[in-house]
């Protein structure tokens, strides 16, 4: 049971960690200033766009899947759910909203010193707060558990 049980967190760790790249990999294309950086056609960005949201999509479905049933015995449900898993999401939560407020105030500084879009400050606002702690919960169940 306990291999079980590790084998289940550790699958937890690596969808997490699939879904903060997955979703880089889906939003950073979408951004304003790749446009602007681009010499020619948007073609080959846009693709590597819709495959990030595609495989996206799909981690949520295997999470939601491997997640959001009620599988095992209660006792594995009890592990994988215990004081440790939730001092982990406590964290990366925590870890996320600092990584928004340093991402805003670096986006700030920027914002002085240049002329970015607004579309282009919030986009890489939201990002870095929904990466973070994803990247984060993950690093956290690795190591800790």
């Amino acid at each position: 049971m306990p291999d079980n049980i590790e084998k289940q967190s550790n699958r937890r760790a690596f969808l997490m960690m699939f879904l903060a790249s997955t979703f880089l990999i889906w939003q950073v294309p979408a951004m304003d200033f790749l446009e602007r950086m681009s010499q020619g056609t948007q073609r080959a960005v846009d693709i590597v766009a819709v495959i990030g949201g595609l495989l996206w999509v799909v981690a949520l479905i295997a999470l939601m899947v491997t997640g959001g049933r009620k599988t095992g015995s209660p006792a594995t449900r009890a592990a994988l759910e215990d004081e440790l898993v939730q001092a982990n999401r406590q964290t990366a939560f925590r870890t996320g909203y600092f990584a928004m407020l340093v991402t805003t105030t670096a986006m700030f500084g920027v914002a002085m010193f240049g002329d970015p879009s607004p579309r282009d400050l919030v986009h890489i606002i939201l990002v870095a707060g929904v990466v973070t702690p994803m990247y984060a919960f993950a690093f956290l169940e690795r190591h800790n558990g």
